[in-house]
């Protein structure tokens, strides 16, 4: 049984789709910048309360009239979360190319594999460095805002808790930022190093198994980052309002949405 299985292996691997040098490169270029995308998507959801919370300070403080206040709270919530949803979508579509490492057998060629591990291995200290940037920063944002709500108290200052949020969300979105951009580019090597001909499920075993997808490209990638969404969204408002015994109303508003998406666009 043992030398039946690893003989199947051995076919799976010689009929596996073999990845040159140059593709394995290509790879890794493509990813690197789609990496920091996403990164960019991660910040843009982190940072989406920033304008509104100052501005919210301008209004308590009497520097803007209450109506536009409100307005350019929601709008500026709108576009940074609209922001983040496009370079998700934007990032998903553009990485479709590379959709045959998922759903075909592949391995490294012998050249490639050497150079991937090679590249991982050059990567790895700037890794390190990166992801204990991140996490300072992230320190850092917490000091800060407790320094500013210190000095604060003895000043004048009208919106010192508007400030303090603000610079908070600013730093730990940097800090996110790298953090989320370094694990994503070490993943692709890993995710390189770790194709050995495995065989996936054919897509009609792997239909029996999901549910539907959605007809429209575009509408299945901005329905993969849905609930994200509705999440940074409903976090940003009920921060920003305090209103948490009503805001709760915008997840049977966002599955209401959901089935009306699914009705219209997903396949039977």
């Amino acid at each position: 049984m043992a030398q039946k299985k690893r003989q199947s292996e051995v076919v799976d691997i010689s009929r596996a789709r073999r990845l040159t040098y140059q593709e394995a490169d290509d790879y890794l270029d493509f990813y690197a910048f789609n990496s920091f995308r996403l990164a960019m998507g991660t910040m843009f959801c982190i940072v989406s309360p920033v304008v509104a919370v100052l501005i919210d300070g301008f209004d308590t403080a009497d520097l803007i009239p209450e109506d536009a206040a409100e307005l350019l709270e929601s709008m500026s919530i709108i576009i940074f979360v609209a922001i983040a949803a496009i370079l998700f979508i934007y990032s998903g579509i553009r990485s479709e190319k590379w959709d045959f490492l998922r759903n075909e057998a592949c391995i490294l060629d012998p050249v490639a594999a050497d150079f991937v591990r090679k590249e991982k291995k050059a990567y790895q200290p700037l890794h390190k460095k990166i992801i204990a940037a991140g996490m300072a920063i992230c320190a850092a944002a917490i000091v800060f805002a407790l320094l500013i709500l210190r000095l604060g108290k003895d000043g004048d200052f009208p919106f010192t808790d508007n400030l303090a949020a603000a610079i908070f969300l600013i730093l730990v979105s940097i800090g996110v930022f790298l953090i989320t951009m370094t694990l994503l580019r070490r993943h692709h090597f890993n995710l390189l190093l770790g194709l050995h001909g495995k065989v996936p499920k054919k897509k009609e075993e792997k239909a029996k198994t999901e549910k539907g997808g959605y007809k429209n490209e575009i509408v299945r990638k901005g329905m993969s980052v849905f609930w994200p969404t509705v999440l940074c969204f409903y976090l940003s408002m009920s921060f920003l309002t305090f209103a948490w015994g009503i805001s709760w109303i915008i997840w049977p508003m966002a599955a209401v949405a959901l089935g009306v998406v699914n009705l219209i666009f997903k396949e039977r």
